[in-house]
């Protein structure tokens, strides 16, 4: 994401609230504009512009940090974002953006995540793809239910596919695929796996809508649609396999993590 964000007063702002570990208040302010121009009489559009800056002020952050607390911080503040109920004028007007009610339904958060996900093609912006999947993971982990502001679980398929589903993985040539997709893929399964495992294996799997849920170029014979059973095992196994390889030793720590918790999920699963 452009510099400019992060000297930006939302972006500034945010962060020294969530040093202080005051989520409410990183809430509160982030929301300022949005109701300033809503409560004197601004249009949907203006408020959709103050939305775009508050949002992309939480990716950022979420892009530039993978640090615990301030990355749990971000997903408690889209929860206090929620908590502020109805943005609503005094004589009743409720504001709606993306036919979404504001604060409720956290309109354009999904368009604003979906900008950025753009696996990197500079090893340079490696940390940051691996930071935003774990921002993601936690959200999609945090008060799961489907199709709601924090359910990214078509972007877990997305990454697990580049890393865990391309050629280069059902060729058992591991040492092509790329560090960063391996590092954002383990984000997922250690961040999210109960979520993951759940929706993989209740009522058949969950089905996503068109192609955007199918099978990876090394998998393309897979009518995958989505999550299921014999997707979470292909995942595992194959990052089981990369271990084994010793094709990818410096992430080895890191995607037996990723294993390590999608046993414990399916322990727990019983």
């Amino acid at each position: 994401m452009a510099s400019n964000i992060q000297s930006s007063p939302e972006y500034q702002t945010l962060l020294q609230d969530l040093s202080n570990s005051n989520v409410t208040a990183a809430a509160q302010t982030l929301a300022a504009p949005a109701t300033t121009t809503w409560n004197n009489g601004g249009s949907e559009s203006d408020v959709e512009n103050d939305l775009w800056n508050a949002w992309n002020a939480v990716i950022a952050l979420a892009q530039n940090t993978d640090d615990d607390a301030q990355q749990n911080g971000l997903v408690a503040a889209l929860q206090a974002f929620q908590q502020l109920g109805q943005l609503t004028r005094d004589d009743g007007t409720v504001c709606q953006v993306w036919n979404a009610t504001v604060w409720t339904d956290l309109p354009v958060f999904g368009g604003a995540m979906r900008e950025q996900w753009n696996p990197p093609s500079d090893p340079s912006q490696a940390a940051s793809w691996t930071n935003l999947n774990a921002f993601a993971a936690r959200s999609t982990a945090s008060e799961y239910k489907p199709n709601t502001p924090f359910d990214f679980a078509l972007y877990a398929i997305w990454t697990n596919r580049d890393a865990l589903e391309s050629t280069a993985a059902a060729s058992k040539d591991y040492a092509s695929i790329p560090a960063s997709a391996l590092q954002a893929a383990a984000q997922w399964f250690i961040y999210c796996s109960p979520t993951l495992l759940r929706e993989s294996t209740l009522n058949g799997g969950r089905s996503f809508d068109g192609k955007t849920g199918i099978a990876g170029a090394g998998y393309s014979g897979k009518d995958w649609t989505g999550l299921t059973t014999d997707r979470w095992i292909l995942w595992k196994e194959n990052m089981q396999a990369i271990i084994a390889s010793g094709q990818q030793q410096a992430e080895n720590d890191l995607l037996q993590k990723a294993v390590s918790s999608m046993e414990f999920a399916e322990q727990q699963s019983g």
